[in-house]
């Protein structure tokens, strides 16, 4: 019996698929723990992001290997490659929406979700997730069916803007990047310098910073967060970890930048050097959150340092869009969308539930993080 696999593609992503004469399921080399699951027989059932539907299977026909011939980029990111044989494969336009009555009230638990909302996006937030069986089948056969017969699902404005080519800008380093427009209005954010009005969501947004601190600081790095954060994250702290948060950045910035960087929700440094930079954006703006660490970046065009934007997995979409703006794709350090990634709460909980989380490298985020080419 086959095992079914989630595989996330990019509206660009899957009609570059869609035109290759042997056909290759693709993932990044972080996934190759969840990759060396899937074997022969087994089926990809592939959901395209940014239009959200269901638009074909993919049986593996042979195992897994490496390799970076250039498909999706040069270089290609997605190395990780198993032969396939397409059961389905439908254009975009054609595909399930998974917001249709026909997927989501059978599959995933998906009738127990606010289908107007965002948070079911969670569960389409990583590729080589294995679907329960029975979901599975079922997707591969309503896919089978409306490639035979299929039901018209209009397409939103949204969805047509999604499968239109990308545009593009021109690096400073003359390299052609991709970029978003997104749309004026949603994700306005609060009034800066102060946590959301709604108690609850204020605990979630400086819980996670303590979350963040505390694996910083069980992994041996210290850790700063601002001023203003401090005493209520110094009390989430057991004693023993309580050295490791800084009261003061042992850094020689001049002033512009040292104002920029002491207000980063959180930073991981290990003998002085700023390792991993965190915002957190629990309600507030994906785009000012963006902003700062663009800022840091550009101050110190010369430290490598890694960021990550930490929101509820809902807000996964919403980050793809903002970090590929043009203003980020010009950066003269290189595009945002290469330095900086997407963490989710959970992704976050479950680097904090590590056993060995004290022996362990802080590029294990790599593992769990997203990233804007990512599908």
């Amino acid at each position: 019996m086959p095992r079914y696999f989630l595989n996330l593609f990019s509206p660009r992503t899957w009609n570059i698929f869609l035109r290759l004469e042997t056909p290759v399921s693709a993932h990044k080399p972080r996934f190759r723990r969840l990759a060396s699951e899937v074997k022969p027989g087994d089926v990809f059932v592939c959901y395209v992001t940014g239009i959200s539907r269901f638009c074909g299977a993919l049986e593996a026909t042979g195992s897994l290997c490496e390799d970076a011939t250039p498909i999706y980029g040069n270089p290609d990111p997605f190395s990780l490659r198993w032969p396939v044989r397409k059961l389905v494969a439908l254009p975009g336009e054609n595909g399930i929406p998974v917001r249709a009555d026909v997927v989501w009230n059978h599959v995933l638990g998906l009738r127990t979700q606010d289908r107007a909302g965002s948070r079911w996006t969670g569960r389409f937030r990583r590729s080589l997730s294995e679907l329960p069986a029975e979901d599975g089948a079922y997707l591969v056969e309503l896919l089978k069916r409306q490639q035979v017969q299929p039901t018209d699902y209009p397409l939103t404005d949204s969805d047509r803007a999604a499968l239109e080519a990308s545009p593009t800008v021109v690096s400073p380093s003359g390299e052609t990047v991709p970029v978003s427009v997104p749309d004026s209005g949603a994700d306005a954010p609060t009034s800066e310098g102060s946590l959301p009005e709604d108690p609850q969501s204020s605990l979630n947004g400086i819980a996670m910073q303590a979350r963040l601190a505390r694996v910083g600081a069980e992994m041996g790095l210290d850790v700063w967060v601002p001023a203003s954060d401090r005493a209520w994250i110094t009390a989430q702290l057991p004693p023993q970890l309580q050295a490791r948060l800084l009261t003061r950045l042992p850094v020689n910035f001049d002033e512009a930048t040292l104002k920029t960087v002491s207000n980063i929700d959180v930073l991981w440094l290990r003998g002085g050097t700023i390792l991993r930079a965190f915002e957190v954006e629990h309600t507030t703006s994906i785009y000012s959150g963006l902003l700062r660490i663009a800022d840091l970046l550009a101050l110190q065009p010369n430290i490598r340092i890694k960021a990550h934007i930490v929101a509820p997995a809902e807000r996964l979409d919403k980050w793809r869009r903002e970090v590929k703006r043009p203003v980020f794709a010009l950066l003269s350090g290189g595009p945002l969308a290469e330095t900086c990634s997407f963490l989710d709460y959970a992704a976050v909980e479950e680097v904090a539930a590590l056993p060995t989380l004290r022996h362990t490298n802080h590029a294990v985020l790599e593992e769990y993080e997203d990233r804007a080419d990512e599908a």
